[in-house]
């Protein structure tokens, strides 16, 4: 029996032209229990932000893909930990 670390992450992207259909396929199979919600007016730059929350094993990863379409605000990372065999 091992312990695998998980991590719950919720943030603010700011975004310009991003839909979240594209950040969703850009998290896809690197995150779970992806949620998204665009607020604000999509493709007005600095008038919109997309709310991101999802579960990983890799939070640096997902930063790493995040900060392509915009600027990662107010981060709030929890880690869990996951029996395994």
């Amino acid at each position: 029996m091992f312990l695998l670390r998980k991590f719950r992450m919720k943030f603010i992207l700011g975004v310009g032209c991003v839909s979240e259909d594209i950040l969703r396929r850009a998290l896809d199979g690197i995150g779970e229990d992806i949620e998204l919600s665009l607020q604000g007016e999509a493709g007005v730059p600095g008038e919109s932000s997309m709310h991101v929350s999802l579960g990983t094993d890799d939070p640096e990863l997902v930063f790493d893909i995040c900060s392509q379409y915009g600027r990662i605000r107010s981060a709030k990372i929890e880690e869990t930990t996951v029996s395994g065999r």
